[in-house]
């Protein structure tokens, strides 16, 4: 298992519009991938349970990888997030 932490950056959080941009490259991996904050943890697969976690500009996120490509999605997904977020 991959653990990536990210702080937010962007002002506008983590909304729809990133939210579908990372969903995109997830399913790119062979590797179940959950996102969270504070301690929630939701799949990233899930739109729905993303915009949820509510994040804003100053938290910090967390991304696990786990399964055959999770060393690359969590390199690839630390680029992706790093740049929208």
């Amino acid at each position: 298992m991959q653990e990536i932490k990210i702080v937010v950056k962007n002002p506008e959080g983590l909304r729809v519009r990133f939210a579908g941009i990372l969903m995109k490259q997830i399913k790119k991996y062979n590797c179940t991938t959950m996102i969270g904050k504070n301690g929630q943890n939701v799949k990233a697969t899930n739109l729905y349970r993303i915009i949820d976690l509510d994040v804003k500009c100053g938290d910090t996120v967390t991304v696990t990888t786990d399964g055959a490509q999770e060393i690359v999605a969590a390199e690839e997904l630390q680029a992706v997030m790093e740049k929208y977020l």
